[in-house]
């Protein structure tokens, strides 16, 4: 494992035992509704950034989830009714950068909209939080850096619910912060890796946190089950 991103350093700050089950077991976890519902509103909006007509944009959401029905349209239709008016720019910038001088880590990521030295990541969640609240922005900022030089980055969130946004201009020094926790937590996971593999104990480098976050967590009751689960038991048996 040489490559991450935001989504996956931000699981395993939030609970390194999700993380190992879903990313080192393999472990499935089932999508749900607000899933499929960002799928479907971010293929919306890059269909209707680059010219696609309204109705248009939604039909291609809806294709990217394939039409599926538990998805409420009316919903889609809102949170693309939201958005703001003219808007330009890149949509989904793929990005792949070195997060070491060695070139031997690296960070991935989307980034939904980038238009010179400004970024925005949309939002369908029906809270609002502060743009430094994660890490995100600033590594997505960091990367525009990367790729185009700016010194400063004016990275948003826009929650499409409440047409509201959080931004904040990021420096070096800022950007810096970002790239410094996402190497941090990179070199940390690659650390413990090495040491499960030579024999440590799994479920004391990877442990649980309990958090209100456990009640959407798909692997709750694997944590306190963990050797009587038969998939997690295979994979300790052939250690």
């Amino acid at each position: 494992m040489d490559t991450f991103s935001f989504s996956r350093l931000s699981l395993y700050d939030d609970c390194p035992r999700r993380f190992y089950y879903r990313y080192i077991l393999a472990l499935e976890e089932k999508e749900g509704v607000p899933l499929w519902l960002g799928r479907a509103i971010h293929k919306a909006i890059e269909r209707k950034i680059v010219g696609d007509s309204f109705d248009s944009a939604l039909i291609q959401g809806m294709a990217a989830i394939n039409f599926n029905q538990t998805v409420p349209f009316n919903d889609l239709k809102f949170l693309l009714n939201n958005l703001p008016a003219n808007v330009q720019g890149n949509t989904e910038q793929y990005f792949k950068l070195a997060l070491n001088e060695e070139g031997t880590l690296f960070l991935q990521g989307y980034i939904d909209l980038q238009n010179g030295p400004e970024i925005t990541d949309w939002k369908s969640n029906r809270k609002i939080y502060s743009v430094n609240d994660t890490a995100q922005i600033g590594l997505y900022s960091w990367a525009i850096h990367q790729l185009y030089g700016y010194e400063q980055v004016k990275g948003r969130l826009y929650f499409l619910r409440f047409r509201k946004e959080s931004a904040f201009v990021y420096d070096r020094s800022t950007m810096e912060l970002a790239r410094q926790w996402a190497l941090q937590l990179a070199q940390e996971i690659l650390i413990k890796l090495q040491q499960v593999q030579s024999g440590g104990n799994w479920c004391g480098l990877f442990p649980s946190v309990r958090s209100s976050k456990c009640s959407h967590c798909p692997f709750a009751i694997a944590c306190y089950r963990s050797q009587s689960n038969p998939i997690i038991k295979t994979f300790l048996e052939s250690e």
